[in-house]
């Protein structure tokens, strides 16, 4: 197992708040082979990085040669790509007639309706 999966597991362990003893009882393990995973003294089997990857919900791939943090950056900068859009939208709106702008704001609060009521079918 690379060292990704080392850098992963303690980083997601961490994430959510647990220590080595907690994440080893919930995969039926030592807390010493979670310490011995984390400093790439060990490898896992298969079966653990299933148990891992269930647990914290991640994709296999992600959590064996991904970069959970690399993930991370990567969603932050898509969100601070639609705040700048958003932003554009705004900026382009606002300078509108109050009409114009109604009839955005109208059309958006439905759009916004159906996606709500679809999911709620979803549900």
């Amino acid at each position: 197992m690379n060292n990704n999966f080392s850098s992963n597991l303690k980083h997601l362990r961490i994430q959510n708040g647990m220590t080595q003893e907690e994440l080893a009882q919930k995969i039926g393990k030592d807390y010493s082979t979670i310490g011995k995973w984390e400093l790439g003294q060990r490898s896992p089997t298969m079966i653990d990085v299933v148990k891992i990857s269930e647990l914290f919900n991640i994709s296999l791939e992600t959590l064996i040669s991904g970069s959970v943090i690399d993930d991370k950056k990567e969603g932050l900068n898509k969100d601070v790509n639609q705040l700048k859009q958003f932003r554009l939208l705004y900026d382009k709106i606002k300078d509108l007639p109050e009409d114009s702008q109604k009839i955005i704001y109208n059309v958006t609060k439905s759009v916004m309706d159906e996606i709500d009521a679809q999911l709620d079918k979803e549900e």
